[in-house]
């Protein structure tokens, strides 16, 4: 497999040879479950609801965990080309022969990604189509808010937070299985676990013009309601602390450390805000022990603070304070990426980013007094404006704005509130301004699921308007796509009827909806035209009174208390801080109740100050060391800057007293060698460490050996002078083994090798460009070690090289030698010493 993934855009996404990934055994597992996230790896594994469950399951040590992402298109048309089915990462185990596929859903727009995974595995999309003999099919995550529209393609739903519900229903699953029950035995008990949804034992009910009447059981075991399970405790919850350090960037790579769940504030547009009630906050000591043990088990550089409102966390500057006092001298950063509009959360942003001053973001959402009480956004205008100014008088020359057009009971002054909140900011603080503008999408189980969605004609308009106004070379615009925002508004409030859309529009082609470049909105407008639906019937006004296609989810939050909180938007009319007195809303009912923790005191009061002394990483380097690697198998599709990455952890995991540059962005001084192309194994790699305390190689080596995980191994370390020339400057060769993986014909082999050291030129392409590369090839041969292979032996200068890529390519096209493929390696790299080839230790 690894020779198809090589020839794809981004080969790491599918290398699953990821630091603390588990490949447990097949055949001794009772269980065997992979966890599909519908989009790509690096946006898949960038999420902490993959991570959680994974690590929820993979506590029981007869069950076997795997993960799947969505293979991009390039990858698609391979598989399709090849007929191979959609695998696992770790195993690479088709999906098709797990017990379970469990799929994440985050998002609406992820939908089809669903249908393209499932047909990649060759999986038939409906649950009625399935037989026993196929995966039991489930869901989780936000969207189970409204599963409907997809409700026809899963046996079951997890509806609420996972830790505990998803681990009883594998238990169940097992155990039938165990006991020859049948699939649909499974169901009916699994129906009595609370946070379980089975919507096969439902059936919608429409009038004689369309509209949704009602749900009706078809199974009586099943519940008429479907409680959400919430979590009461996060301090008793399982948090991974030692999740797969991916080989390649992610969007979020880094500690993502949640430090509460739930948000008081009741924003009416927010989903999630009613979605995570109530809230529950980790203690401090419990984060604290949690990302200490994250920080030794990933070498991660930076950490996130996970939290709807990560500033509304009792204990959030003790917490900052803290994190910054004990990591400090290993320059890990902290970021919070969820700030409120006011001076203590730049005075916490200033504690943070000492080191790397990055845009802050913050959310107005709306720009008039009369908008943020419809929203019941607890802020004022001068608070942006006083947190601009904040973030002036503290260094930072740029903000980040976040709006959202199109929300009930907007008219054209709150448009102009936003421009006028926009000039007004430049001009008392001059600084840069990036806003970014979205659509209001109405979603289910939050008051404003009544609203309409504001037409694409109408967002256009709005768009324009914000266009022209707020033309300046301060001032970067964004907008959301509106028929993007169109389609998600449909499937948020859409009902089982959207199903065979969806299937319409697998079939024409539509997946990675949320990427720009592969939305194809003319496409889905096909899809509803062929199943004679009519989407803009999901994105009209609803009345409150009338049923809705998700009332059989209860809500966190009573329908009622939605009423009410749509009635006050109408009257703007704010509803209190949860903190500050109950709004009645009923998710603290059942058992379950909030977890605030004990307030801690502000930032000035901590006396925390930068002390004007240098940083102990930051001294110069008292020794230098030389570490050989090999580049193994399993990291032959990790690229050079991800070889890179990887070792700036492998050195944090080890402990090791790592040296800093000095100034405004520190760096570890850490140099690689020559870079290695993508698919290429190496038994020569080099890497050049400063430390500031002086080591014993030996335990250098051991430290960095017992945390390098899969695919770089530790061959040799040395220390070396502190100013010796780093490997690049004073390599002059390399020899390559380029291995066939079937027969050679050694005459023909023999005869290539001869023909090609008697040219005087031997041009190849380059980007388009006509490179002479016969300068650069000292020797070619067939090797006399290894029937299939040729050794190669290049010269290595500031004018370049030969890449074992290139002689392939000659093989292939002028030797007449059959080969279903070929492998490169580079065994030695070296320096040139008195006609000797030496390796490059000093």
């Amino acid at each position: 497999m690894d020779r198809l993934f090589e020839s794809c855009l981004k080969p790491g996404r599918y290398a699953g040879t990821e630091y603390n990934s588990r490949h447990r055994d097949w055949d001794s597992s009772e269980l065997r479950v992979v966890l599909a996230f519908p989009d790509t790896y690096e946006i898949g594994q960038s999420g902490l609801g993959l991570k959680i469950v994974a690590g929820v399951l993979e506590r029981n040590p007869s069950w076997l965990v795997e993960r799947a992402f969505a293979p991009w298109t390039d990858l698609e048309s391979k598989l399709r080309e090849r007929g191979l089915p959609l695998c696992s990462l770790e195993s690479r185990r088709p999906l098709r022969d797990f017990d379970v596929i469990g799929f994440m859903l985050p998002y609406e727009m992820s939908y089809s990604n669903v249908l393209y995974m499932l047909s990649l595995a060759g999986v038939p999309f409906r649950s009625k189509d399935r037989d026993d003999s196929f995966p039991l099919i489930i869901a989780g995550g936000a969207c189970v808010m409204n599963p409907e529209p997809v409700a026809d393609f899963f046996d079951l739903f997890v509806f609420g937070d996972g830790e505990e519900v998803t681990p009883e229903v594998m238990s169940l699953y097992l155990s039938c299985k165990k006991a020859g029950k049948s699939r649909r035995r499974f169901l009916e008990e699994a129906c009595g676990i609370r946070g379980v949804y089975v919507p096969s034992f439902y059936s919608p009910v429409y009038g004689e013009d369309g509209r949704f009447l009602r749900m009706d059981r078809t199974f009586d075991g099943a519940p008429e309601h479907v409680e959400r399970r919430i979590v009461a405790s996060l301090d008793d919850a399982l948090f991974p602390v030692d999740p797969p350090v991916p080989c390649t960037e992610t969007i979020h790579d880094r500690i993502m450390l949640e430090i509460s769940r739930g948000c008081t504030r009741g924003c009416r547009f927010c989903q999630a805000s009613y979605y995570y009630r109530p809230v529950r906050e980790r203690s401090h000591d419990k984060i604290m022990e949690l990302l200490d043990k994250s920080m030794r088990s990933t070498g991660y550089e930076e950490v996130s603070l996970v939290s709807l409102s990560c500033t509304d966390h009792s204990q959030i500057a003790a917490i900052a304070s803290d994190i910054q006092k004990k990591y400090e001298d290993k320059y890990v950063e902290l970021s919070l990426p969820s700030l409120r509009t006011d001076a203590f959360s730049v005075d916490l942003a200033k504690l943070v980013q000492k080191f790397r001053r990055s845009s802050l973001t913050f959310a107005p959402e709306v720009g008039t007094a009369k908008m943020r009480a419809v929203v019941n956004k607890g802020s004022s205008e001068q608070d942006v404006i006083d947190i601009a100014k904040a973030c002036k008088k503290a260094g930072w020359s740029a903000l980040k704005l976040y709006f959202l057009t199109g929300l009930p009971f907007e008219d054209e002054s709150d448009l102009e509130g936003i421009v006028d909140l926009v000039w007004r900011t430049i001009k008392e603080t001059g600084l840069k301004l990036t806003l970014s503008f979205s659509s209001f999408v109405p979603k289910p189980q939050t008051p404003f699921q009544w609203a309409r969605f504001v037409s694409i004609p109408e967002t256009r308009e709005r768009q324009a308007m914000l266009r022209r106004k707020l033309r300046h070379g301060k001032i970067t615009l964004k907008f959301h796509v509106p028929e993007l925002s169109f389609l998600e508004a449909v499937f948020a409030r859409g009902d089982r009827r959207l199903s065979r859309v969806l299937e319409a529009a697998n079939a024409l082609g539509c997946r990675f909806d949320g990427w720009s470049d592969c939305f194809d909105f003319d496409a889905w407008m096909r899809a509803f035209s062929s199943c004679g639906v009519d989407p803009e019937s999901y994105t009209a006004a609803a009345n409150p009174s009338d049923p809705l296609p998700w009332d059989h989810m209860t809500s966190p939050a009573l329908k009622r208390f939605l009423r009410m909180e749509l009635a006050k938007a109408g009257m703007q009319a704010v509803t209190p801080d949860c903190r500050v007195s109950c709004n009645g809303c009923g998710s603290c009912s059942g058992g379950v109740s909030p977890v605030i923790q004990s307030q801690s005191p502000d930032l000035a009061a901590l006396d925390y100050s930068d002390s004007g002394e240098e940083l102990a990483c930051s001294a110069d380097p008292v020794q230098k060391v030389r570490i050989k690697y090999r580049k193994t198998e399993s990291a032959r599709l990790t690229s050079h800057l991800d070889v890179l990455r990887a070792f700036q952890r492998i050195v944090r995991r080890a402990g090791l007293p790592a040296a800093y540059t000095k100034g405004f962005h520190p760096r570890m001084r850490l140099v690689p060698g020559p870079a290695l192309g993508l698919g290429v194994l190496s038994s020569s790699e080099w890497m050049d460490l400063d430390l500031r305390k002086r080591m014993p190689v030996g335990e250098v080596e051991s430290r960095l050996s017992a945390v390098s995980g899969k695919g770089l191994e530790i061959a040799e370390i040395r220390e070396i002078p502190l100013g010796a020339k780093a490997v690049t400057e004073i390599m002059t060769g390399a020899i390559w083994r380029i291995r066939s993986d079937g027969p050679v014909d050694r005459e023909k082999a023999a005869a290539f090798a001869e023909n090609l050291l008697s040219r005087e030129s031997i041009p190849v392409e380059r980007k388009g460009k006509t490179v002479d590369v016969r300068p650069f090839i000292a020797g070619l041969r067939p090797d006399p070690g290894d029937p299939r292979a040729f050794e190669l032996d290049s010269y290595i200068s500031h004018k370049g090289t030969v890449k074992p890529s290139e002689i392939v390519g000659l093989i292939e096209s002028e030797s007449g030698i059959d080969s279903p493929g070929w492998t490169s390696e580079r065994v030695l790299l070296y320096r040139d010493s008195g006609g000797k080839k030496i390796e490059p230790w000093g």
